[in-house]
């Protein structure tokens, strides 16, 4: 199976996967796949016999996860997660039907899982970010966390890094040798810099490709977007019981009829419905 309509945009944590799809599929007019936001749909849908897995980590504490293990053993339960979750993903995708192209994005989409259902090597590109990088974007040198030990504090924070190095260098020579597009990400460019760079990459195949035919489909498209986040942040804060914040605005895409428009509404969720949607201008 080869997914002609799909557009992948992978590669190592923090290297700016989410701005970058967004700034491409909302120029376009192209439907956007942002995979961690399937991320409790896909934890409730897990079956502990077909994805072990990701059973054992949904059961383990942030302890578990990120301070006890090595860097070296985080970053293989990373790929093994990936490798049981990709199949999720390959529904999610191919659910969405016909349409505007889909850009998919997410560190989950390794090279060798990406592949096999890649239209050809236009269709795909991974960012390499350095580990700098890496920190600088997600804030991960003093970033909160459950621990309230400052050495396990610490300990999670390194860890994080190393980690995200391996599974970066990893991603490169998985994409090495399958000839596949990548993207060193050391924040020498300026965003625009990278998103004109990546707008060329995929310039052929976006050319030859569907987009929003009208303002109507365009608003369609993105409504479904925000219902997807919608449907993220209800889970997440469901899974926070009575530990829940108050709410906080989230960055909705405009659902105006102008095609192009890249305009990001800022709402809490409450907001959102009750206005009935957002439109930025």
């Amino acid at each position: 199976m080869k997914l002609a309509q799909v557009l992948w945009i992978g590669g190592g944590s923090g290297a700016g996967k989410s701005t970058l799809a967004r700034r491409i599929a909302y120029r376009h007019d192209l439907r956007l796949h942002p995979v961690d936001a399937y991320t409790y749909a896909h934890v409730e849908r897990t079956d502990p016999k077909s994805q072990p897995v990701m059973a054992r980590t949904h059961a383990m504490d942030f302890k578990e996860l990120m301070v006890d293990p090595t860097a070296e053993q985080q970053a293989s339960r990373f790929v093994d997660y990936a490798t049981e979750r990709f199949e999720m993903i390959l529904q999610d995708v191919t659910a969405r039907g016909d349409g505007p192209l889909v850009v998919v994005e997410g560190p989950q989409l390794l090279p060798e899982l990406v592949q096999p259902v890649m239209a050809g090597r236009g269709h795909g590109v991974w960012l390499l970010p350095t580990s700098e990088f890496t920190a600088r974007s997600l804030g991960i040198r003093n970033s909160p966390t459950p621990l309230e030990r400052e050495s396990d504090r610490e300990r999670g924070r390194r860890l994080r890094l190393e980690r995200d190095a391996l599974l970066t260098d990893r991603i490169r020579r998985a994409a090495a040798e399958r000839d596949l597009a990548v993207v060193e990400m050391d924040g020498a460019q300026e965003e625009e810099q990278s998103a004109a760079r990546l707008d060329t990459f995929f310039r052929p195949v976006v050319q030859a490709g569907q987009r929003a035919v009208d303002g109507a489909q365009r608003r369609a498209v993105r409504r479904e977007e925000n219902a997807v986040a919608n449907g993220q942040i209800a889970a997440f804060r469901r899974s926070l019981g009575e530990n829940a914040p108050p709410e906080s605005p989230f960055d909705y895409a405009c659902e105006c009829n102008t095609l192009g428009c890249a305009r990001l509404v800022p709402l809490t969720p409450s907001a959102y419905q009750a206005a009935g949607g957002a439109v930025g201008h």
